[in-house]
Formats: C-alpha cells, structure tokens, sequence
C-alpha cells in the first residue's frame, strides 16, 4: 500500500530527516527532507482526511492518480542549498496557513527540525 511518506519521498530517493503528524482524524504531516542526488534539504506539508473526499491519496483509483499526486507533492517542496537555510526556512514558516494548521504539530515540527 502505498503511503504519502513513499510519495514525498519519491520513494526513498529523499530522505525523511523529520516528521511530524497530527493526530486526529484529518491534519497534515510536515516533512524535512534530504535530497542525497544534489546535497539540498527541503521541507512541505501534506493534508489529509479520514475519507476519500477528503484524503487526496484514498480518492485515488489507479496507479497512474497515485504517481500524478506523488508529483504535485514532490514539486511542492521548499528546496535549500544548505540544511541551515532550510532550518531558518521552517523556523520563519507560517504553517497556519496550510491544510489545518494545528499550532502543536507546527511548533513541534519546528522544534525537531531546528534540533537537526
């Protein structure tokens, strides 16, 4: 089954640094990523519900919806020459703008990856 870490993952070509999901029937998780291929670190978020209205990767139906929503997410990704930048990057963010914005996920988020 695939999951929306193999997705922004391009599975398992970026590495997942940190990750930090909601808890609750629909939220967001937050990934900090590591392209090995080019040296870059990046980060995005990725909204989800508990149905397939709702829940972009459940409302797929075939292999080829999956692989087009495995793309808009990876090219959703903020990229950063350095993992420095990137850190700033997220510690600057807005997240309350996303999907749901739930302030515990985005703080502790910001918390982990800052500790990188």
């Amino acid at each position: 089954m695939t999951t929306y870490e193999d997705l922004v993952s391009d599975n398992g070509n970026y590495t997942i640094l940190a990750e930090v999901s909601d808890n609750d029937y629909q939220g967001e998780t937050r990934f900090f990523l590591f392209d090995p291929a080019t040296g870059r670190f990046g980060f995005t978020t990725v909204g989800w519900g508990s149905c397939s209205y709702c829940d972009p990767l459940e409302g797929c139906e075939s292999d080829e919806e999956r692989e087009a929503l495995g793309e808009d997410l990876r090219n959703a990704i903020r990229w950063y020459h350095t993992m420095g930048q990137a850190k700033a990057a997220v510690a600057e963010y807005d997240f309350a703008g996303n999907y749901c914005g739930r302030a515990e996920g985005n703080e502790k988020f910001k918390l982990l990856v800052d500790g990188l």
